[in-house]
């Protein structure tokens, strides 16, 4: 088997890797990571988020997969941070049984690699791909959760300061945005109301909802009623300013979103476009590409140059990740 053979061989199985990665973890989401609906449910997320991290974690009772995968985890350092990224992915799975089903795949697909391939470094890679792209996938429905709420977030800020001023407390207020607004903010309201219905203190349940949402508008607005709780004053006019504040930042924050885009798709074409010249060549002039593939010396080029790629993709994405 040749090494251009070899090489379009390993996309294939990357490619294939990433589709079946991509597959697992939707699956399981759609399995595993809907929104509590009933009554039993809430009680289940409340009882969860009130035990400590290693119950939460690696029970084995709640957890039926169990096995090796298990005890790994209790012993792995960053599992906790794990399961913070499923909460706040939306997902009510445990990391021991993410572990799992990431640890099944990098064994499967690292086997078929090197089986393939005759390869150890092709199965390594495999193997880190399978478990890097679950996280990775989780990371995006975190940050696509998070829009979504910080988006809901002024309306929510409103209907409060609306039911403040007709007279409801703000335990009332929140169950109202609870119920009439959609996930994932009426969720998290949600849970909040529950709690507090539930004997927990309010400021205990009003703190947790950062720790589920990561959103710095959220951490505003869990600061000022926390303060106006202390100190009194008027928490609707409160509440209505601090939706204008989060509307104007929702603002500035799609301008630079629209300003910086240039930069990104350039890295994504930049990126894209020695690959799409390879291709090319290599089916107009073969012979022309074989330096490339066949001599030591075109092999230290390729993987020069893909290191340098890397680097310099990293470098213009991160410039153009402004934080408003």
């Amino acid at each position: 088997m040749d090494t251009a053979t070899k090489i379009g061989l390993a996309a294939l199985l990357l490619a294939t890797i990433g589709a079946l990665d991509f597959l697992v973890i939707r699956a399981v989401s759609r399995r595993w990571g809907g929104h509590s609906q009933g009554l039993n449910r809430r009680l289940q997320a409340i009882a969860a988020r009130r035990s400590t991290p290693n119950d939460h974690l690696f029970k084995e009772e709640h957890n039926p997969t169990g096995g090796l995968a298990t005890w790994l985890a209790a012993r792995m350092p960053g599992l906790e941070g794990v399961q913070k990224l499923l909460i706040r992915a939306g997902s009510v799975q445990t990391a021991s049984h993410v572990l799992n089903l990431t640890l099944g795949a990098a064994t499967v697909l690292g086997l078929v690699s090197y089986f393939a391939s005759h390869s150890f470094l092709l199965a390594t890679a495999a193997a880190m791909l399978s478990i890097g792209v679950p996280l990775l996938r989780l990371k995006g429905l975190a940050a696509k959760r998070r829009r979504m709420f910080t988006d809901q977030l002024p309306d929510a800020l409103d209907f409060m300061s609306r039911a403040l001023r007709a007279g409801h407390s703000l335990s009332i207020a929140i169950g109202m945005v609870a119920d009439e607004l959609p996930d994932p903010i009426g969720h998290e309201f949600r849970l909040v109301f529950d709690e507090v219905n539930f004997g927990i203190s309010f400021q205990d349940a009003l703190i947790k909802m950062p720790q589920r949402i990561d959103s710095s508008d959220l951490g505003f607005f869990v600061v000022a009623v926390l303060i106006q709780r202390e100190t009194g004053g008027n928490l609707s006019d409160l509440l209505h300013g601090l939706a204008g504040t989060v509307r104007e930042r929702l603002k500035l924050q799609g301008r630079v979103r629209v300003l910086s885009s240039e930069g990104k798709y350039s890295g994504v074409m930049l990126g894209a476009l020695p690959f799409l010249m390879a291709a090319a060549l290599s089916a107009i002039n073969p012979k022309y590409m074989d330096v490339l593939w066949h001599t030591p010396k075109g092999n230290h080029l390729v993987y020069g140059g893909l290191f340098a790629m890397a680097i310099g993709f990293a470098w213009m994405w991160k410039i153009t990740q402004i934080r408003v």
